[in-house]
């Protein structure tokens, strides 16, 4: 993944990622496989296990997309990270599977 996403401290702001394998969409069986998600930011590791509110793979599973509500989380911190990644846990991948890189700033409340 090479793009840039943005979080706004304090606001509602989402982040929409649609998940690819090979290049193609997760199927809704596949969203429906998942067992948590784990976004890591500057070695913060936020879980959807910890956070429920702030991963949604459900409401758009059909075209394979994770949305992220970050900015109400009081431990993240402002900042650029140019290697954010998440990790995606299922039955078959007890351990997470690493979803690639991608450039994540979070800003202070404009």
């Amino acid at each position: 993944m090479t793009f840039h996403e943005h979080v706004y401290l304090g606001l509602n702001n989402t982040i929409d990622l649609q998940l690819k394998a090979d290049g193609i969409a997760l199927t809704a069986e596949q969203m429906q496989s998942i067992t948590k998600i784990v976004l890591v930011f500057k070695e913060l590791s936020i879980s959807s296990d910890e956070h429920p509110d702030s991963f949604d793979w459900t409401t758009r599973e059909d075209e394979g997309v994770v949305i992220m509500a970050l900015g109400t989380l009081p431990i993240l911190p402002a900042g650029t990270d140019p290697l954010a990644y998440l990790k995606i846990y299922d039955s078959e991948n007890p351990n997470g599977v690493y979803w690639g890189n991608f450039i994540l700033t979070v800003e202070e409340n404009k």
